[in-house]
């Protein structure tokens, strides 16, 4: 048997049982103006920016991507229905970025976040670019 007939075979299935498979956590989204949608070591970061700029006053959520294939479309898209802005922090190119893009129906501004040089996302780097969206 060939390998595309296995490969259609695990992707279909996957796809089946997406709304079992995908997992985010979300939190203080439910009043945020601006929400930061991230996944693995940027998470951290993330939340001690949320944490900063909350105590601010400024209405800042984060959407943990907790699995990221199949992607979370659902989850994102009624994230950005309610926001006036979003934040794609990632240790990558904008991959993430990307497909959050396909879901944002308002075509509010996605301020991608990126390093590729091995070091972290900072808060400050979060903080920057919520400065940016709330201009």
């Amino acid at each position: 048997k060939s390998a595309d007939k296995y490969i259609r075979h695990y992707v279909n299935k996957i796809q089946k049982h997406r709304d079992d498979i995908v997992c985010t956590e979300s939190f203080y989204m439910e009043d945020a103006d601006v929400a930061i949608i991230t996944f693995g070591c940027s998470v951290r970061p993330a939340m001690a920016a949320m944490r900063t700029a909350r105590a601010r006053d400024l209405k800042i959520g984060v959407l943990k991507l907790v699995t990221i294939w199949p992607f979370a479309d659902k989850e994102v898209a009624e994230v950005l229905s309610k926001v006036k802005a979003a934040i794609v922090p990632e240790m990558n190119l904008g991959q993430i970025r990307s497909e959050v893009e396909k879901y944002n129906k308002k075509e509010i501004p996605v301020i991608g976040i990126n390093r590729v040089d091995c070091e972290i996302i900072t808060p400050n780097q979060v903080l920057d670019a919520i400065g940016e969206v709330l201009k």
